[in-house]
């Protein structure tokens, strides 16, 4: 039940069971002492820490040369981009929150802030180009190749016609 619900009995009573806002990201006792994993897809997407982390992700996926139809990050990268665009998101939330005035937690803070610079560094902190097709950088190649052929072709007529006395 979310933190809303609890505080108000009658909002908790209004929503069905279908339609009640998701809780918390924690593990879930499932029965017999198992645990289910909830994972950020579990989460409601509608919230802007959520939004964030999820924008977070895709700059820094894109930013290390990846894209997830042609060349995805492996899972290991997977996860040191997502854990990096996590403490993004609540790095960037206290900071929101210390300019407008509120308190937060130094000490947590720096702590976030130092774990994710050494993810960044891990991943790699500057942009990479996206790999490109070499079939793209063959058939550049080749039009300039051809390019100076015609070039050099064009000369030699040029000064085969200056050689005749023709004027061109």
């Amino acid at each position: 039940m979310s933190t809303s619900a609890r505080e108000s009995p009658d909002k908790a009573t209004r929503f069905s069971k279908e339609r009640q806002p998701k809780s918390r990201a924690r593990p879930k006792a499932v029965g017999a002492g198992k645990l289910q994993l909830v994972t950020l897809s579990d989460l409601d997407q509608r919230t802007l820490a959520a939004k964030r982390a999820h924008q977070l992700v895709e700059a820094m996926t894109r930013d290390l040369g990846a894209d997830q139809d042609k060349h995805p990050l492996s899972a290991n990268m997977q996860q040191l981009v997502q854990a990096a665009a996590v403490l993004g998101a609540m790095i960037e939330s206290d900071q929101a929150s210390w300019l407008s005035g509120d308190k937060i937690d130094v000490s947590s803070f720096l702590a976030a802030l130092n774990s994710q610079r050494r993810l960044l560094l891990t991943l790699g902190l500057e942009r990479r180009a996206k790999d490109v097709s070499t079939l793209r950088l063959k058939e550049y190649l080749q039009q300039e190749h051809r390019d100076a052929e015609h070039a050099r072709i064009d000369a030699d007529v040029v000064q085969h016609a200056a050689d005749e006395g023709v004027e061109v």
